[in-house]
């Protein structure tokens, strides 16, 4: 069975960020039971070009969408997994009537509040938020009934609350898959990343990681930690700032250069491996993950701070932090103020951390692995 899963702009670099990572794990999966499974990727910031990872071929396919339909014809593809936003319904997608394969859909993204979406306006301006609000003001069912006349057999959520409201929409064939886990708790502890970075063994502090765009929230945090400085409050904040490409560090400089005292706050460029990044997550208090809105559900850096025991204080963000809400501290995105007590209440009540702490391990003991994920996503194309 040949079998084309679909991506958008996935490049080398970004193999190990969501959607990215299902769409590979998956593969990879596929490939070992026998499939012929081969990773389309549609070009938006480059054209990338052909490559191979980790032995999954990787092709760069037409974006326009009767050059796609010919080119999965003239392949002959038999199985085409496709990702298809709500804001697709704002577009002429009828060429995909004509392919004979099975087809099936898939949301990389989630179901986004107009509050999450105006939030990240503020702080990131209109064209960071622009995609996220036509996702908003689609008509589900317009985008639902189109996948219905074109002969999608299945649609697949990456989160239960985002299936769910695919088949509020109209859509019965649609169920949840989960990205999956992998053994990120079982790495070697490497506490010399402690002594690097100024931090004692038995310091205790609070951990920001991620890239420094608006999406991620990092102004949002660092405002918070001049409130605290404000407060008094004496919470030691790390800021694990990650190098994507493209990263623009500009307004998080700035909100950093405001702050009036930096004393609790430690911003930190170095780039660090997976074993370091793993004993960061594991000896913090807690790792704050301030999202305005979770692009793609859900961000493997959830699971992998859960699987540590290490409570999570975020931003409500639908699908993701509905999964995962028995074992985080959560306010409306973009409130100062909440996300400030949130902090204040996990700094210093230890039966709190206590009871989060465990709770994160109940959820991360019964979530599904990459390869039980991809065993559900081959048997759905084997339906």
């Amino acid at each position: 069975m040949k079998i084309a899963f679909t991506t958008v702009d996935l490049y080398s670099g970004r193999e190990f960020l969501m959607p990215w990572r299902t769409v590979i794990e998956v593969c990879k999966v596929m490939i070992e039971e026998g499939y012929d499974a081969q990773v389309l990727t549609l070009p938006v910031s480059c054209q990338n070009g052909d490559y191979e990872f980790h032995g999954i071929k990787i092709m760069t396919a037409p974006r326009e969408f009767n050059l796609f339909c010919r080119f999965i014809e003239n392949r002959q593809y038999d199985v085409l997994i496709y990702p298809m936003p709500w804001r697709e319904a704002l577009k002429d997608i009828s060429a995909f009537g004509r392919l004979k394969c099975k087809k099936v859909a898939y949301f990389p993204g989630g179901v986004y509040t107009m509050y999450n979406n105006l939030t990240l306006w503020k702080w990131g301006g209109f064209t960071a938020a622009k995609p996220y609000i036509i996702d908003t003001l689609t008509p589900y069912r317009k985008h639902i009934n189109k996948l219905k006349k074109l002969g999608f057999s299945s649609i697949v959520g990456l989160s239960p609350y985002t299936a769910e409201a695919v088949r509020t929409a109209g859509f019965k064939n649609a169920l949840c898959i989960l990205p999956g886990k992998d053994n990120f708790e079982l790495l070697e502890d490497e506490p010399e990343i402690l002594k690097r970075i100024d931090l004692k063994s038995s310091e205790k502090y609070l951990l920001f990681t991620g890239a420094p765009a608006a999406i991620r929230g990092s102004q949002v945090l660092m405002n918070v930690c001049k409130l605290l400085a404000q407060q008094k409050e004496n919470i030691k904040v790390v800021f694990l700032m990650r190098k994507d490409i493209g990263s623009n560090f500009t307004a998080f400089e700035a909100a950093y250069n405001a702050l009036p005292n930096r004393a609790n706050v430690s911003v930190v460029t170095e780039r660090v491996n997976r074993n370091e990044l793993k004993t960061l997550m594991k000896y913090a208090r807690g790792v704050i993950l301030p999202f305005l809105v979770i692009p793609s559900e859900i961000p493997i850096t959830y699971f992998e701070v859960l699987s540590l025991g290490t409570p999570i204080i975020t931003f409500k963000n639908n699908g993701t932090t509905e999964y995962l809400k028995d074992a985080l501290l959560t306010c409306k995105p973009g409130d100062t103020v909440g996300l400030a007590e949130n902090m204040k209440r996990l700094w210093k009540n230890d039966d709190l951390y206590t009871d989060l702490s465990q709770k994160a391990l109940d959820i991360m003991a019964i979530h599904p692995t990459w390869n039980e994920v991809s065993k559900q996503w081959i048997n759905l194309i084997k339906e």
